[in-house]
């Protein structure tokens, strides 16, 4: 019969140790991970659907903006989902779904405001620009990109409402990079 010595003993309580620190880690990261994504996605996860309207009956970029910048209270005053924009910060992009996690500021009172969403965007090309934080009004430096490749986490997004939970938007763009 073999006698186990001392040296193999702590040499398998180590090993023992060493490989439970690891199934530990590898079971709490990935909890970890799970509630994480819960909390970044507590609302509900976009549907994609088609457009409100037909792209021609919503207003162009530049006109929405220089609304939104001209009269910024009473833009949002009378705020409704089938006319005007939308305005959020990007929390997380995913380009291979087509989608952005948007904290939306704005509009206050909605039921989709002050909350991170995933929202699945449709820009048209068309009706897509980029301005710049400082002095947006002035500064469009780039139109007819799709939004979801060129935004960053932090940039700002205008744009319109696709249906009544806004978890679809689009019909056109306005992101606002921070340099």
């Amino acid at each position: 019969m073999y006698k186990v010595k001392h040296h193999e003993l702590k040499l398998i309580a180590s090993i023992f140790v060493v490989s439970s620190l690891f199934v530990t880690f590898f079971v709490f990261s990935g909890i970890s991970k799970e509630i994480n994504y819960y909390w970044l996605y507590y609302s509900k996860r976009s549907e994609r659907q088609v457009f409100a309207k037909p792209y021609g009956q919503y207003k162009t970029v530049d006109e929405e903006l220089n609304t939104i910048l001209g009269q910024k209270i009473n833009y949002w005053d009378d705020w409704n989902w089938q006319e005007k924009m939308i305005e959020g910060r990007v929390r997380d992009i995913d380009v291979y779904n087509s989608e952005l996690a948007i904290y939306v500021s704005r509009p206050l009172n909605e039921e989709f405001s002050h909350r991170v969403s995933r929202m699945y965007v449709q820009c048209p090309l068309s009706n897509t620009i980029a301005v710049k934080s400082v002095n947006p009004s002035a500064s469009v430096f780039a139109g007819g990109f799709n939004v979801v490749e060129k935004a960053s986490l932090g940039d700002v997004i205008y744009a319109y409402c696709l249906d009544e939970e806004c978890l679809n938007i689009g019909g056109g763009c306005i992101l606002t990079v921070f340099d």
